[in-house]
């Protein structure tokens, strides 16, 4: 073990302690890597000791590399080169101050075997460690997690406690050090019987990678998981909880873990993204929506039950807590019950409310009470004693969990999503809430769950987040749409270049692009072959190349590398560029070549990039195959360096052995990729171009846990565009029986031949298509019969009602006078007039009205809105648009014109009719009262 004492002894000889006492900021962090501090901390030295993961946070401060990636403005502080906590101070010079301060204080005690000194000073748990192993005597292991220390020192004798702190756990470990044996023959074996504990440990590591998925999935940081892993070492030295973060998978378990705040603001702000990480858990795997409260509530008598349903309400009349009464936000449920005389340990409940107002008065809350089904009786593991308003507490006893099943989802449909047709087009008049209701359909298909009307701000967030990775897809059909548009067509397109002489010549060529639905189906179909699992990937901390073997035109060549385990580069020939593999920086490299091999050069310059970007691979890098530049066949890891070997079967000669993810993939690039691959023969990718949720969802997660996904196309208006012709012959491609099989085989599936790529496509049976039509546009009738019998018509009515149980007030606007305007009543006069006047097709949404809380609003809807479109329905026939909204309106306007002598109307001249001619105009906007709207319905 003498040269991992050595490499301790190079270390302080570089960073004496003198030194580190005169260090500047640029010194401790920079980004040329090779020499600051906190590069030899982390990387230098991790044969002393690993303290690899987490974010740069843990040094305290650091020198960015990632400007553009945005920081936690709660706890951390940049000026764009520099990043820190805040607690370190305001300005780098500070924070740079306070982090050094605390560095130099470490090594001063431990040179001075102080350790219990160590404990309490506040730098990153495993760096302040290391940072005291590196400067000491041997006076310490070098295990830098706590729960590593802590558990061999327990296997070694030491009292199992609650609370230990690392210095004595450490002092104890070198007290049973064997005097003969040799200081790392002894750290190693503690190491080996604390990574063979946590190796069989599966459900820690699993449990971590479950929330490194979910944080890429969110698009956040996987920094967040290494951060918490580091924070709960901080929090289990100082004895505050019993369990590492990642062993609390129960949310009565992680809930306590908010109870303390050792470490500030750090701890809660990363500690709030585990606690949601839970409940997304418990709600995928049971359907319970923990993202909202539940409390039972009783009434006094049988009046004031009747009261209750019928208003809207519930109200316990006196102050009740408003520290949990205030938190039942929208969307919260109550439970209306009474106890059963008989069997006083059951509750028999008689409605289900969801709150859709809290006034945070302490008192009521304003609720739309179900009652439409049979009361039932259940006994529940709560003790609500005498409280009219008990708040059910999953967090404080997992028993609760089963209470909130067991009396708000006993009347829900199942889990399982109610069987949505694959296609299906949604029609009604203006404002009917088609568009919300896509977006909500859309959402339950993917996430195969039934959302209620509570769930209504979650269910765009949900939208958002989906249509953002690619499951969810949106269009709007126009007399322009064709099918080159909707599935695909030639379309010009300036070539990427393969090589500088071509990027000189520019080339404009003609290649064939895919539309929005051809490559919505082929993300759909996923991958297909054989895919392996077995590793986990941080796929947030790769780099990613695109590669070709050979390709369509040399499938031969391709396939022999996919069986062999290899990658090669055809460029360069017999030459053995081995001894390039050293030169890192471009410029050299470059300045290297052209001297060495002027030939190759002559012949492309595009080798030197090529050459160039296979030895600057990495070990651990992820190659992607491509066969051609429309489908993605191989995903791998990069497994050894740059070698060259003649003796292959093939006239190829440089070559890198990798590990293969997936084969035989046949996956549309848009799966994985951002944009369209090139056709160039290596390069790496933009790390924002990278689908990593795609990564880990295909490569992370065991195949026996994989399901399908859904998908989802939205077709606006989609009976303004020409059906039969954009779709063309995929018509008969999108009926059920004729799917292909994702969700299950179907062997009578049915494939054709496209028009212009001459390639086998099919439509998946994961694929799902909404259609929206506006009923005032063109009737439904009128629509191609064929997309009639393909399609499943749900008609959308405009709904007074949802303005009573969605509106805060009862749909009841007051004006200033006092007087009360009911849109119910409104929109019901309005819309029985239009449907006589024209037909039903025309009428008026509810959707106009459902955000109007005041009576500007109102007047603004009006003028804005509802009068526009009743101008458009009677072509600017005022006298009817009279007859819907009354006199208070529209009024006689007096003209009086005389028209030109010289001028000659008709045959004999007379324009006497004109002058009996009525003709209406519109009030003024000003004088509109609460009068002129309740006289539409009064």
């Amino acid at each position: 073990m003498q040269e991992l004492d050595n490499l301790k002894q190079e270390f302080l000889k570089v960073w004496s302690e003198d030194k580190v006492k005169e260090m500047s900021l640029d010194q401790y962090t920079n980004l040329e890597r090779e020499n600051s501090f906190c590069y030899w901390l982390e990387s230098k030295t991790t044969d002393l000791g690993s303290i690899w993961g987490g974010s740069a946070y843990k040094f305290g401060i650091y020198r960015r590399s990632d400007i553009e990636k945005e920081v936690d403005a709660i706890n951390r502080v940049t000026d764009g080169e520099y990043a820190w906590f805040k607690k370190y101070g305001e300005s780098k010079e500070e924070a740079f101050d306070t982090v050094k301060s605390i560095i130099i204080d470490i090594i001063k005690f431990s040179k001075q075997n102080r350790l219990d000194k160590i404990d309490s000073l506040d730098l990153g748990f495993a760096y302040k460690w290391k940072i005291a192993f590196l400067y000491g005597e041997y006076n310490l292991v070098n295990i830098f997690k706590y729960e590593g220390v802590k558990y061999v020192a327990e296997e070694l004798g030491f009292p199992k406690k609650k609370k230990a702190k690392t210095s004595e756990l450490q002092q104890y470990l070198m007290e049973q050090k064997p005097s003969q044996e040799e200081y790392f023959t002894y750290a190693h074996r503690l190491w080996r019987l604390f990574d063979e504990h946590r190796k069989g440990i599966k459900g820690l590591t699993s449990q971590k990678q479950l929330f490194v998925n979910w944080l890429m999935k969110n698009r956040l940081s996987s920094d967040i998981a290494e951060d918490l892993e580091q924070l709960s070492d901080e929090v289990l030295s100082q004895g505050y909880f019993d369990k590492h973060i990642y062993e609390c998978v129960e949310l009565s378990d992680v809930y306590q873990l908010s109870f303390h705040a050792p470490i500030g603001d750090s701890w809660d702000n990363l500690y709030e993204h585990y606690y949601t990480f839970i409940l997304t858990q418990i709600k995928d795997k049971t359907g319970i929506n923990l993202f909202r409260n539940y409390a039972l509530v009783t009434f006094s008598q049988s009046k004031e039950y009747d009261d209750f349903i019928k208003n809207n309400y519930w109200s316990g009349y006196t102050e009740i807590s408003k520290n949990y009464l205030n938190t039942f936000s929208k969307g919260s449920q109550l439970a209306m019950y009474y106890r059963e005389k008989k069997n006083p340990e059951n509750i028999k409940v008689g409605a289900i409310g969801t709150v859709i107002d809290n006034p945070k008065n302490g008192i009521d809350l304003r609720v739309k009470w179900n009652t439409d089904f049979e009361s039932f009786s259940v006994k529940i593991n709560s003790a609500p004693g005498a409280l009219k308003f008990f708040q059910i507490e999953p967090q404080k006893n997992n028993e609760q969990l089963q209470d909130i099943k067991s009396v708000f989802y006993k009347i829900k449909a199942s889990n399982e999503l109610i069987k949505q047709p694959l296609n299906q087009i949604l029609f009604g008049a203006p404002g009917t809430g088609k568009t919300y209701f896509t977006k909500k359909m859309a959402v339950e298909i993917i996430d195969n769950l039934n959302y209620d009307e509570a769930d209504r701000e979650f269910i765009l967030e949900r939208y958002d987040d989906l249509y953002s990775i690619g499951q969810i897809n949106f269009t709007t059909f126009h007399q322009s749409v064709s099918y080159e548009d909707f599935i695909e067509g030639i379309k010009p397109v300036l070539q990427e270049p393969e090589d500088e002489e071509s990027l000189k010549n520019g080339n404009l060529e003609y290649e064939i692009k895919d539309g929005i639905f051809k490559r919505l189906c082929n993300s759909a179909k996923g991958i297909s072959g054989k895919v392996e699992t077995s590793q986990i990937i941080d796929f947030q901390n790769k780099r990613f190349f695109k590669m070709s073997l050979g390709g369509k035109q040399r499938l031969d060549i391709h396939q022999w590398s996919i069986e062999n385990n290899l990658i090669f580069l055809g460029w360069g020939g017999e030459n053995d560029f081995s001894h390039l593999a050293s030169i890192k920086d471009w410029r050299d490299f470059r300045e290297a070549f052209k001297e060495q091999f002027p030939k190759l050069i002559e012949d492309s310059r595009f080798v030197i990039q090529a050459v160039y970007s296979f030895q600057n691979m990495q070990i651990g890098d992820v190659v992607i195959i491509s066969k051609g530049n429309k489908i993605i066949d191989a995903v791998g890891i990069i497994e050894s360096d740059y070698f060259y070997d003649d003796s292959k079967e093939f006239d190829v000669f440089h070559f890198r052995k990798v590990r293969w993810l997936a084969t035989n993939m046949d996956a549309s690039p848009d799966l994985f990729i951002n944009k369209g691959i090139s056709q160039q023969s290596i390069y790496q990718f933009y790390n924002e171009d990278i689908k990593l949720e795609s990564f880990v969802e295909y490569f992370n997660v065991p195949a026996n846990d994989q399901d399908y996904k859904r998908y989802v196309l939205i077709i606006d208006e989609i009976n303004r565009g020409n059906v039969s012709s954009i779709f063309g012959e995929l018509i008969t491609l999108i009926e059920n029986d004729k799917r292909k099989g994702i969700k299950e085989i179907n062997p009578e599936y049915i494939e054709v031949e496209l028009p212009y790529s001459n390639k086998k496509f099919s439509v998946p049976d994961n694929l799902y298509i909404i259609g929206t039509m506006n009923s005032a546009d063109r009737s439904v009738e009128a629509l191609d019969t064929a997309l009639r019998r393909r399609f499943a018509f749900i008609e959308m009515q405009p709904d007074p009602k949802i303005l009573l149980t969605e509106h805060q007030s009862q749909a009841i606007i007051k004006h200033s006078d006092g007087a009360e305007i009911n849109l119910a009543s409104v929109l019901e006069a309005i819309n029985q007039r239009i449907e006589l006047l024209i037909d039903k097709d025309h009428q008026i949404g509810h959707s106009f009205f459902i955000k109007v809380k005041s009576f500007e609003e109102l007047t603004l809807v009006f003028k804005d809105n509802i009068i526009p479109l009743l101008e458009e329905y009677f072509f600017g026939d005022f006298g009817k648009i009279g007859l819907v909204l009354g006199g208070e309106f529209i009024k006689q306007k007096s003209v009086s014109a005389k028209f030109p002598a010289n001028f000659k109307y008709g045959e004999d001249g007379d324009t006497s009719s004109f002058s009996d001619k009525i003709i209406y105009e519109f009030t003024s906007v000003d004088s509109w009262t609460a009068r002129t709207f309740t006289s539409i319905y009064e």
